[in-house]
Order: structure tokens, then sequence, then C-alpha cells
């Protein structure tokens, strides 16, 4: 019977990578935000930043709604 719920060690630490485990919380989602951004950033002076179909539409949807 697999209920989902992880009893060993092993298990409890994959069940903790896969972010099944529990929430963030508003600190840990706006660190998360931050550091994405900081990655943008530091991508976009390499020159090596592409943005995903998600960034793309969001940017094409702030320019036509302004």
């Amino acid at each position: 019977m697999n209920s989902g719920i992880p009893r060993t060690a092993a298990e409890m630490r994959q069940f903790d990578e896969t972010g099944l485990s529990r929430r963030q919380t508003a600190g840990q989602r706006e660190a998360e935000k931050q550091m994405k951004a900081a990655e943008e950033a530091y991508q976009k002076e390499l020159g090596t930043y592409r943005p995903g179909v998600g960034r793309r539409l969001q940017t094409l949807l702030k320019r036509f709604f302004k």
C-alpha cells in the first residue's frame, strides 16, 4: 500500500527534493523570485539570456496593456 507518505530517510530526502513535502512560505517565494531575477540579469549581462514562452507572453501583455 503506497500512501505517498515517505517512510525511510531516502524517501524523505526525495520527497523534500521534489517540493511536494510542504508549501513555501512568503519569504521563500520572495527569495526564489529574487534569485530568478538575479539569474536573468546575469545571463543578460553575459548575452546568453533566452526568455521562455511565459516570459515572452508576459512582456508582450505588459507592452500591450500599458
